[in-house]
């Protein structure tokens, strides 16, 4: 409107006017308009920093909304982290606490930026409005729960700003995978070992006794990453043919998928063959068929 109002009085200034009186008029107001300007101008360069200060509150209003489910807030991550400095005796554990609490203010510190430039963008050219603090507050949140990672498939395309047409080809070609990397499990070794049931019943196990399976799940990897597929021209191992199958799954999504998309799947979770809940996994389906399996074989 300011601007409009420059605009508007240069042509009669330019063309010159008769009375007097009139002249002076609007010598004032341009004078009048041209100080509004600058103020505005001022008022723009200092609205950021006004709007950081405004938000510094922020981090405190960022509860439980901006985290994923199981997932502690930044503030409970930094809250348990200055709990461990203050327990912590050994010099080096203490100054390695200190860098993660710092580590973690940044993520604060850069999710309260982006906040404020993306509610920015959201302001009329030529306006300065006052930022909404309820609104900052939610985009922050928002971005910090984008930030968090999750196996979670709805959670993780949901983050994105594709279409339903791409989620779903997306969900196509994870599902796609799956299945890929599931026939190779259950193709026999030449002494008839099944890996993708090995894996599946150690998972079982472990959740039905409560005892620990690491030993037992890395003798399986090392396995994997040992054995030959019986079969293959190439003669590769499970493991070799397993990472083959991601790696196409990550080329056939990323033709999918814009590069800003893709960045948001890999903070999420970084394989984007390992996402869970996806309906049609067909490693649902084994871990239904292998647990009903190993119940009837201990009922008591």
């Amino acid at each position: 409107m300011r601007k409009a109002l420059l605009v508007a009085l240069l042509p009669l200034t330019l063309a010159g006017c008769q009375d007097q009186s009139e002249v002076d008029n609007l010598r004032s107001q341009l004078a009048k308009t041209k100080q509004e300007l600058a103020d505005a101008r001022e008022e723009s360069r200092s609205d950021k920093s006004e709007l950081q200060a405004r938000i510094a509150r922020l981090e405190a209003r960022l509860g439980k909304d901006s985290a994923q489910a199981g997932q502690p807030t930044l503030r409970e991550e930094l809250d348990a982290l200055r709990t461990e400095v203050s327990a912590a005796r050994n010099p080096e554990e203490k100054a390695a606490l200190e860098k993660r609490i710092a580590a973690v203010e940044g993520r604060v510190e850069k999710v309260k930026d982006e906040a404020v430039e993306e509610a920015r963008k959201n302001v009329p050219a030529g306006s300065t409005p006052a930022m909404d603090e309820d609104k900052i507050a939610e985009l922050a949140a928002k971005k910090i729960a984008d930030s968090q990672p999750t196996k979670d498939f709805s959670q993780a395309i949901a983050r994105l700003n594709a279409s339903e047409a791409e989620k779903q080809a997306v969900k196509d070609e994870i599902i796609k995978s799956k299945k890929e990397m599931l026939e190779l499990l259950e193709v026999p070794t030449t002494d008839g070992r099944r890996f993708g049931e090995e894996i599946i019943d150690i998972f079982i196990k472990g959740a039905a006794t409560g005892e620990k399976q690491d030993g037992a799940f890395m003798n399986v990897l090392a396995d994997l990453n040992n054995t030959k597929v019986p079969g293959d021209s190439q003669g590769r191992t499970y493991f070799q043919m397993i990472e083959d199958i991601k790696k196409r799954n990550r080329e056939n999504v990323g033709r999918i998928l814009k590069p800003e998309d893709q960045a948001k799947l890999d903070a999420a979770h970084k394989d984007w063959t390992d996402f869970d809940g996806i309906e049609g996994d067909p490693f649902t389906d084994l871990y239904m068929q292998r647990l009903k399996k190993y119940q009837e074989e201990n009922k008591k």
